[in-house]
């Protein structure tokens, strides 16, 4: 059976939380769907990154 968790994936405190999926299993140092999403798609010149 599949297993996903709900983690807090950045908190800003009191303005606003964002939230991540992350499939359960015996690796716990497994990356989040979130961290996933920016490993393939970030740009690198963002000014954020």
């Amino acid at each position: 059976m599949n297993t996903i968790a709900l983690e807090i994936w950045y908190d800003e405190g009191s303005i606003c939380t964002f939230y991540t999926t992350r499939w359960v299993t015996n690796d716990d140092a497994a990356a989040s769907e979130t961290d996933r999403f920016f490993e393939t798609y970030a740009v690198s010149e963002h000014p954020l990154e």
